[in-house]
């Protein structure tokens, strides 16, 4: 997929053009995607910015071997600090500090200089990146059969039309972790108190609000 496309980046714009706001939606009209509240026992693991996403980058691919031999399936919720199992990039990537094909390019480096074969996708690290746009994907297969529907369920061909819950009650004992499950509430937890959580964590704590227990919409 990403080798055809040439590994280097594109250049500092000369001159920033102002995107338009939305003529459709007010701007008084957004809330926070988690309130102050929510936020009020944050200390994040991971540092925000560009700089700090470059920094972790190059520091997980100096570990060659790692890089190589690095299988999602086997990495652990539990380690910490820089004993983390995964990249800790996802955050980085997720807000546009890091650049997908500069993070697949430096991979395909990592893989070059080490000194075990590399694993393969879908547990690969390159696997990963690929997982990563699946959706996106999808999403656009989908809008281009029946325009408008990106991001929908209602006439999204690959998505089944399911009446989703809206229970306030249900979403803030999600929210609080006060779901009674130890797991999802542990998994929380660590979200509102760290900001992150490993991918196994992301998975069963957004499974459980949806088609996992509480059938709520997402």
């Amino acid at each position: 997929v990403f080798e055809d496309v040439a590994p280097g980046t594109l250049g500092v714009p000369t001159k920033l053009t102002d995107i338009p706001w939305p003529r459709t939606v007010e701007k008084s009209s957004l809330d926070c995607i988690w309130d102050a509240s929510d936020c009020k026992n944050l200390k994040p693991i991971v540092r925000g910015g560009e700089t700090a996403a470059m920094e972790q980058l190059e520091r997980k691919m100096k570990m060659a071997n790692w890089v190589a031999s690095f299988e999602k399936p086997k990495t652990s919720c539990t380690t910490v600090g820089d004993n983390m199992s995964t990249t800790v990039l996802s955050p980085y990537m997720s807000l546009g500090c890091l650049s997908p094909r500069m993070f697949w390019w430096k991979v395909s480096d990592a893989y070059k200089r080490a000194s075990v074969s590399p694993s393969k996708p879908p547990v690969s690290l390159h696997g990963q990146l690929l997982w990563r746009d699946f959706n996106n994907l999808m999403a656009h297969c989908a809008n281009q059969e029946t325009p408008g529907s990106w991001g929908k369920m209602k006439g999204n061909k690959y998505c089944r039309d399911i009446p989703w819950g809206n229970d306030e009650k249900l979403l803030k004992a999600w929210k609080g972790g006060q779901t009674g499950y130890p797991w999802i509430d542990a998994c929380m937890a660590q979200l509102r108190n760290e900001g992150w959580i490993h991918h196994l964590g992301r998975h069963a704590v957004a499974c459980f609000l949806t088609r996992g227990d509480l059938w709520q919409h997402w």
